[in-house]
């Protein structure tokens, strides 16, 4: 469901009272939980409905809005291991045989909308930070070799927080007291 606040500001864009300068959106990737026609149009109809405010803007989805694509100047996206899942299910990890390689999603979101790229949120906790931060480079580094202008990452988060949901204390920064 749309919120009022993104309705106002998707509105603003495209009457070009406001120009974008960029958005971001978490690239999932939602597959099959089974090999049944309906199973797979429906996890690809999930997959694509993240992709529905960068439609909207760039004017893939309902031109007559006045969406168009120099409204939208880069696109970010946030990636983190746990962005693929099983339709109805578990997720999937970075190194099951389902999984969707990063540099392909950043390839296939790039073919679509033809703007620069950043990685505009990604990090892990913990004693996998380093494996991750190389990980996720090396995905970046396949997608430019592949012709996609992935202009930077941006390391989430930067310091350490409570936990969004419990007590815990969250170790995913970078920087130590």
């Amino acid at each position: 469901m749309w919120q009022r606040k993104e309705l106002r500001t998707l509105s603003s864009v495209l009457s070009g009272r406001v120009r974008s300068q960029g958005d971001q959106k978490p690239a999932i990737t939602i597959h099959p939980k089974s090999n049944r026609w309906e199973d797979r149009v429906a996890a690809r109809d999930y997959t694509n409905s993240q992709l529905e405010v960068w439609d909207f803007i760039s004017g893939r989805l309902r031109p007559e809005l006045g969406g168009r694509p120099e409204h939208l100047d880069i696109v970010g996206v946030n990636y983190y291991a746990h962005n693929q899942w099983i339709d109805g299910g578990t997720w999937i990890e970075v190194d099951h045989p389902r999984c969707c390689p990063l540099h392909h999603i950043l390839r296939n979101i790039y073919a679509r909308y033809g703007r620069p790229m950043f990685i505009a949120e990604t990090g892990i906790e913990a004693r996998e930070r380093p494996l991750w931060l190389r990980f996720l480079a090396g995905e970046v580094a396949q997608a430019r070799a592949l012709g996609v202008p992935i202009e930077g990452i941006c390391w989430y988060p930067i310091t350490d927080y409570p936990g969004w949901l419990d007590d815990r204390h969250f170790r995913g920064s970078v920087i130590r007291e």
